[in-house]
């Protein structure tokens, strides 16, 4: 009976987080209590980027939509952070000339961020392929810069990665029940700084 119970609790949690709209749906997650892992920063990180939400121009297939929260770990939001990003485009190559996937966005005053870019390519680096990844820094005001990486369930090359950290796996957001073609991809990942 009880099994019956907490099956119908966890329902009832589901239909209700369906009422909800997409920004929402971001603050009815769970809190992520431990501290987001930091990660190499890579050779490829250049200051400067403009702020913009769409880290592309012309996009030819679905576009990769990011969203999620930075919190500190009480899960209180930390308004006005900002996330530079930056990644390779999709034959894994990093624009080092201009800024084509590169940007930074702010934090609204929940911490809820959203990002358009694509899924990144993978590249050789050395021997092994890295895993498709993007690079972050989270700025939120008197903490420390966090520089980590975001990597996406079910690469293969994710096993083989030295830098490679389950907890910075980017989680599938909420989507349509059905693939809807050119649609963009949803994923969402929560920060705590």
């Amino acid at each position: 009976m009880q099994r019956r119970h907490l099956l119908l609790a966890g329902l009832g949690s589901l239909a209700g987080l369906a009422l909800v709209g997409p920004s929402r749906l971001v603050l009815a997650q769970a809190c992520a209590a431990a501290p987001t892992e930091p990660n190499i920063e890579g050779p490829f990180y250049r200051p400067g980027a403009p702020f913009r939400s769409r880290l592309v121009g012309e996009m030819a297939s679905a576009p990769l939509v990011i969203s999620g929260r930075v919190t500190d770990a009480a899960c209180r939001p930390l308004r006005g952070t900002t996330i530079e990003l930056w990644q390779a485009d999709e034959h894994g190559e990093y624009d080092l000339d201009g800024d084509r996937y590169r940007g930074i966005v702010r934090c609204d005053a929940n911490g809820i961020f959203r990002v358009e870019t694509i899924v990144p390519g993978r590249y050789l680096n050395g021997g092994a392929y890295r895993p498709a990844h993007l690079h972050a820094k989270v700025h939120a005001n008197g903490r420390p810069v966090l520089t980590t990486q975001l990597y996406f369930p079910g690469d293969p090359q994710n096993d083989s990665d030295p830098w490679f950290r389950p907890s910075l796996l980017l989680a599938s957001g909420p989507s349509p029940c059905c693939y809807v073609p050119n649609q963009p991809h949803r994923m969402t990942f929560q920060f705590v700084v």
